[in-house]
């Protein structure tokens, strides 16, 4: 790849929102006591991003939403380095709608899910976070493997062949 098709590819993606990937890290680690009852391992999420030779954290936490960036010389790939500390980490894409977001309380599972462009008012701890989330990055090859096992399933009929057996 040149530079200049590098170059070109990452003005793109930096001027369309919809489609960016975004990394979302679950944790069971949690502060508040109040929080003990979510599912354990999906007590806290944030946002992991690539930009510009660089990952952005975005960990919305109770007291502030803290914003850190970390070099990502040397081919360092933050997801893997999340995984290897015990997290949960599952590959998302962004969404582009034309409504505003519902109003909806400031948690960590709200901050990603505006981060991502989710409008579901129903998910709202980590957990169901990432079950639509792994629902979503499995469902255009399950629609696939369906289609697929439906064509070899059905044999062709020739047209205006209709037979009926008694």
């Amino acid at each position: 790849m040149t530079e200049e098709t590098q170059k070109t590819e990452n003005a793109e993606e930096k001027t369309s929102p919809q489609g960016r990937t975004i990394w979302v890290a679950f944790t069971g680690q949690t502060e508040l006591p109040c929080l003990r009852w979510l599912k354990p391992g999906f007590r806290h999420c944030f946002a992991v991003i690539r930009e510009e030779g660089n990952w952005i954290a975005l960990d919305p936490l109770a007291n502030r939403l803290d914003i850190s960036v970390h070099s990502a010389e040397n081919g360092f790939d933050m997801p893997r380095w999340l995984r290897s500390r015990g997290l949960t980490v599952i590959e998302a894409r962004t969404q582009n709608h034309a409504r505003p977001a519902p109003l909806m309380p400031l948690t960590c599972v709200e901050a990603v899910k505006r981060v991502l462009g989710l409008r579901s008012r129903f998910i709202i701890t980590p957990w169901q976070l990432y079950r639509h989330l792994h629902n979503e990055a499995r469902r255009p090859e399950t629609r696939r493997a369906l289609f697929e096992s439906l064509q070899q399933t059905t044999p062709p009929q020739p047209k205006g062949i209709i037979s009926w057996e008694v």
